[in-house]
């Protein structure tokens, strides 16, 4: 983009420059729509606190920073979701599960007691019980001002960060006690055993 067309755009005196005072976000991985979904929901908690999920009372879940709910979605009262977590309609969410830096799209099941870090869950995906799903966090910067993190870790949920993040597929199924980690995954694909580091087609 720079060399093909900015810089001969530049030197015929045909570029020009849209100064806006909101946030803004290079897209160059589809990992990086986790990142630009966190800019959003930091957006949401000063514009529009409303439209973010919060612990409503004993029978809801645990929510943590910044996570959006769409109210068709069905969310047990045990699980614990965010920080910069987005629900989709018709969503399922089980007993015990774990959610944090991830997009859940419309009619996706996790079951009872599954980990999602760092992932992109497709359309009607299916994730078992105890199954984990989870993307590698890099370090990056996620809000103005602030300082990136040190101390990068796939393990922890914590802090902020461009993503390689774990993309699951229209109706992928993950059977039960399997581990994906850091992979895309086509539609329509049945994992039976773990995979890490992998484009599965």
């Amino acid at each position: 983009l720079e060399q093909d067309f900015l810089l001969p755009m530049a030197g015929t005196q045909t570029l020009f420059v849209f100064e806006t005072g909101d946030f803004w976000c290079q897209i160059k991985t589809p990992g990086m729509a986790v990142m630009c979904s966190e800019l959003y929901m930091q957006r949401y908690r000063y514009v529009d606190p409303t439209l973010l999920a919060s612990t409503g009372g004993k029978l809801s879940p645990r929510i943590e920073g910044n996570v959006v709910v769409h109210p068709s979605a069905s969310v047990h009262p045990t699980a614990k979701l965010g920080p910069n977590v987005c629900v989709g309609a018709g969503v399922t969410i089980g007993r015990g599960v774990r959610v944090a830096h991830s997009i859940v799209l419309a009619g996706t099941t996790i079951r009872d007691h599954a980990c999602v870090l760092f992932s992109i869950l497709g359309w009607n995906a299916m994730v078992g019980e105890w199954v984990r799903v989870e993307g590698i966090r890099t370090t990056y910067k996620t809000t103005i001002g602030e300082p990136p993190n040190d101390k990068p870790d796939a393990a922890s949920v914590g802090g902020g960060g461009v993503r390689d993040v774990t993309i699951l597929g229209t109706a992928v199924v993950c059977m039960p006690e399997v581990i994906v980690r850091n992979c895309i995954v086509l539609p329509r694909k049945t994992l039976t055993q773990s995979c890490h580091n992998q484009v599965l087609l």
